[in-house]
């Protein structure tokens, strides 16, 4: 079979191969885009197009925007169409390591095969990843590989047809690419560039554009794109791990001094625990509510029925209050991650889940404290195990049991997700289990998840807003949810009153839902345009309490972030605390609140994180660089700081 054959049969494949691609993707632009590209170096253009220089440069570019279309087929599920600076920010991202690898080798197979062969590695990367966790891959996954490997048994692998064809269609592409190349140039052609100067220049303008990519955040400023972890269908898969990337480069605070942080192991030094000694703790039930939030927060508005009538009534051996949250409507994971470490979302950049990116590792957290005060400990979530990479999470905060969704028997749904009064059956029953420790059980609850549209048979009571009706279903519906929410918190507390071993829950939202800016607009009284930065921080206020079923001094207090709830915790209960503890609840009285958006000091001033960075006097730069120790300096982190001191 000659050359001629061979090529124009392994073109004619390739190209019923992208037909079946388009077909999945659904994008007929795309097709056509793609379809000329293979006419380009096809035996017919050729001859219309002369020039060899042009041949080539176009068959670069072929093959680029192949593996753009391939890879965002296996991240995305779809072809996504873009357009201006998404489309070339997406597309330079492919074509740079074509260009760089051509001009050090000056070999056309060379930077035709390398290229290909680690954009197909990456895609089949994420389709494991996507059949493991059913979410795409990360940048941070990069940094947690080996906790991956040492929990893909907590995941359940779904390797189904459409995976193995688009893996094999990946591998297919290489090899055609490569078969057509081969045949379509002759040997004296595989070698394009000969001259040192050109592929100087061609090596140096890659690096140049790989320089103003990575080293700069200007032209993804002008793409006005976020880096939405959840949104490579809008960004385009390399334009977002891109973005994740510079996210997750964390640099070393300004002015960071080890000596200073080493002194406030002295300063605050963290309490002891005697192991051999029988302890009589109360068992801890802590539950973040998923969009648990007192709307009326946001101003005055009447409902046709009581929407928290038991949270209202809460007072006896209650500590209540607000707390500030550091996100809106999403990313849950944040708010526990301000809980279990005392770590606030503000050190990160915009839309950072640490969860996703840098919780790989072992480090000190509530969870580990509470084991060394001799705590079963149990993280509970009615929702599918590999949302926030909780697995790799919880497995490195090393909690004993974790509990999902898949081994929850008998759940009642609301919408498509379990009721909170089901879910807490399993609390009680985790309670009543033969045990010979106290229990620290971490539920984070779903029923009320966003979105709020359409009707909820499921609840036939349903809130609505009084000379609104109608007007913001996505709110009636929400505040429904919320009454069910409380109905069945009361139930809870009503059981655990009469619970025979002591017992505290903490309670809180994680953030308030995502609703009609409309409605928000008409609590406020005012055009979202006009919003104030205490307008918007109303925005992410939710409730708290912490409740006993023995005595407990009761106290309310107005208004404190999330960071600070573990420490209050064991501060009212009198637990053992850490030195990072000790210095939050000093923190604390000098700035109550610290969140993503703004801080709030001691005399209730509204002060953005800018302004505070240039004042240090209330101690926001000092626990930048404590976060920093915490999370990312590893072989200096002040482990004896972040936990208890372990007497055996």
């Amino acid at each position: 079979m000659s050359k001629n054959w061979i090529r124009i049969s392994a073109e004619c494949i390739l190209i019923a191969m992208e037909a079946a691609l388009i077909y999945m993707g659904r994008v007929p632009i795309g097709a056509c885009v793609f379809l000329m590209a293979l006419l380009l170096i096809s035996e017919i253009n050729e001859r219309l197009i002369s020039n060899r220089v042009a041949r080539k440069v176009l068959t670069t570019l072929f093959v680029a925007y192949m593996m753009w279309m391939l890879n965002d087929l296996m991240a995305i599920g779809k072809f996504s169409m873009y357009s201006g600076m998404i489309w070339i920010l997406n597309y330079a991202l492919y074509l740079m390591p074509f260009i760089l690898i051509l001009g050090i080798s000056g070999k056309r197979r060379i930077s035709y095969l390398l290229p290909e062969i680690l954009f197909i590695a990456i895609s089949v990367a994420n389709l494991i990843v996507k059949a493991i966790r059913r979410t795409p891959i990360s940048a941070g996954d990069l940094y947690s590989v080996k906790t991956a490997m040492a929990v893909a048994g907590n995941y359940h692998m779904q390797f189904d047809k459409e995976f193995l064809l688009k893996a094999g269609l990946g591998i297919g592409i290489i090899i055609l690419t490569q078969i057509i190349l081969n045949c379509y140039y002759r040997k004296e052609e595989q070698i394009i560039i000969k001259s040192i100067a050109t592929r100087g220049i061609l090596s140096v303008c890659a690096v140049l554009w790989g320089i103003i990519l990575f080293a700069t955040t200007s032209i993804v400023t002008i793409s006005g794109q976020n880096p939405d972890y959840f949104s490579h269908e809008t960004n385009g898969f390399a334009l977002n791990l891109y973005l994740q990337w510079k996210d997750i480069s964390i640099k070393e605070p300004t002015d960071y001094a080890l000596d200073e942080l080493e002194n406030l192991q002295g300063k605050y030094s963290s309490d002891e625990v005697v192991t051999d000694e029988q302890q009589q703790y109360p068992n801890i039930i802590a539950i973040m509510n998923e969009s648990f939030a007192d709307l009326r927060v946001l101003g005055e508005y009447s409902t046709n029925i009581e929407v928290l009538p038991y949270l209202d009534s809460l007072s006896k051996n209650t500590i209540k209050g607000t707390l500030y949250s550091s996100v809106y409507g999403g990313n849950t994971a944040n708010s526990e991650y301000e809980f279990l470490t005392g770590c606030s979302i503000a050190y990160f950049s915009e839309r950072v889940v640490p969860y996703q990116l840098f919780m790989n590792e072992q480090r000190p957290s509530l969870i580990s404290q509470m084991k060394d005060m001799g705590y079963e400990t149990v993280f509970m979530h009615p929702y599918r195990s590999y949302s926030w990479n909780r697995p790799s999470v919880y497995s490195a905060l090393g909690v004993d049991e974790m509990i999902y969704e898949e081994d929850m028997d008998n759940l009642e749904y609301i919408r498509s997700y379990a009721s909170d009064a089901s879910q807490y059956e399993y609390v009680k029953k985790y309670l009543e289990s033969d045990r010979d420790k106290p229990l620290f059980l971490f539920d984070v609850t779903v029923q009320n998840h966003g979105g709020y549209t359409g009707e909820i048979s499921e609840l036939p009571e349903k809130v609505m807003i009084t000379g609104h009706e109608g007007q913001y279903t996505e709110t009636e519906n929400y505040l429904t949810l919320v009454h069910e929410s409380d109905r069945a918190l009361g139930e809870l507390l009503s059981y655990l009153e009469n619970y025979d071993e002591p017992t505290i829950v903490v309670f809180y939202g994680d953030h308030q839902p995502a609703i009609e800016t409309g409605f928000i607009e008409m609590a406020m009284n005012k055009s979202e345009s006009d919003f104030t930065l205490e307008d918007r921080q109303k925005m992410y206020q939710v409730p708290f309490f912490i409740w006993s079923n023995c005595d407990m001094e009761e106290e309310t207090i107005d208004a404190m972030s999330i960071n600070y709830l573990g420490t209050l915790l064991c501060e009212k209960l009198g637990l053992p605390m850490t030195g990072m503890q000790k210095y939050l609840q000093e923190l604390r009285l000098q700035l109550p609140v610290i969140n993503s958006v703004c801080m709030i000091d001691a005399q209730k001033q509204y002060r953005l994180k800018t302004d505070i960075m240039k004042d240090d006097s209330m101690g926001f730069i000092q626990y930048n660089q404590i976060i920093y120790n915490y999370m990312f300096d590893t072989k200096n982190r002040l482990d004896t700081f972040y936990q208890l001191n372990i007497n055996r």
